[in-house]
């Protein structure tokens, strides 16, 4: 069940939304730190680094668990599939697939960030958010 790069910072982007012009809301912090976080890794080619900064990030389990709920309310999970032991085993899965991924399928991951990132960014301004800026804090952060 891996869950795409883009799609990840979109849900996050999505996940609580200001109105207008507010602050931005935890949701949309994660994603932009997990921006910081991968874009620095990306650029290194660091395909471990990579990995770990996606699927060991607290915000990737914690949407991969809401996906597998979504999949419940739609009929092609079991509820079973969503325990918390099952959600950390499949975050797991997730690491170990992408850690073992070719050089091709890397650089098509580089790609869908980049298209993720910027969707991200597209999401956020139109909620009145400076993404740019909030991406920019939380690499500030990091140092």
């Amino acid at each position: 069940m891996r869950i795409a790069i883009p799609t990840f910072l979109f849900a996050a982007a999505l996940a609580a939304s200001p109105a207008l012009g507010e602050e931005p809301s935890e949701e949309m912090r994660q994603g932009a730190s997990i921006i910081a976080r991968v874009e620095a890794l990306l650029a290194k080619d660091d395909l471990k680094g990579f990995c770990a900064a996606v699927h060991k990030f607290p915000a990737y389990a914690g949407y991969a668990s809401r996906a597998c709920q979504a999949g419940v309310k739609a009929n092609v999970r079991q509820a079973e599939e969503c325990t918390e032991a099952r959600i950390a085993l499949q975050v797991a899965a997730d690491h170990e697939e992408c850690v073992a991924m070719p050089p091709e399928a890397f650089a098509q991951r580089k790609q869908d960030f980049g298209e993720g990132r910027a969707r991200f960014l597209q999401d956020l301004a139109a909620r009145g958010v400076d993404g740019e800026k909030l991406i920019a804090e939380e690499r500030a952060k990091l140092r």
